[in-house]
């Protein structure tokens, strides 16, 4: 039979002190959360008045999608070429081998 070991004072305090912390810290953490739920729908800014909704709000969008002498050359040079002949990919003649390996030759 197993016998129960009685624990000092001072080891039982340490372990009673470690689990309140632990607790404390796990209702720190879901307190901290609560006001931040998914199921809560986004805010939606409505635009200022005067302004076109076609055009984004952010102007650095309108710098990325406004760039010139992008260079897309690139995409048919010989380099671009090889380095796509080289992808390690599916390959569509493949020998298999036998489809029932229990089957005598």
């Amino acid at each position: 039979m197993l016998v129960l070991k009685k624990l000092s004072t001072k080891k039982l305090t340490i372990y009673i002190f470690i689990i309140a912390l632990m607790l404390g810290s796990i209702g720190f953490v879901l307190y901290k959360n609560r006001g931040s739920s998914d199921s809560a729908p986004a805010a939606v800014e409505s635009p200022a008045p005067g302004a076109s909704s076609l055009e984004p709000a952010n102007p650095e969008v309108s710098k990325v999608k406004n760039i010139k002498g992008l260079d897309l050359t690139i995409f048919s040079s010989k380099k671009y070429n090889e380095l796509r002949e080289n992808i390690l990919g599916p390959q569509e003649n493949l020998d298999l081998g036998k489809r029932d390996p229990f089957k005598p030759n």
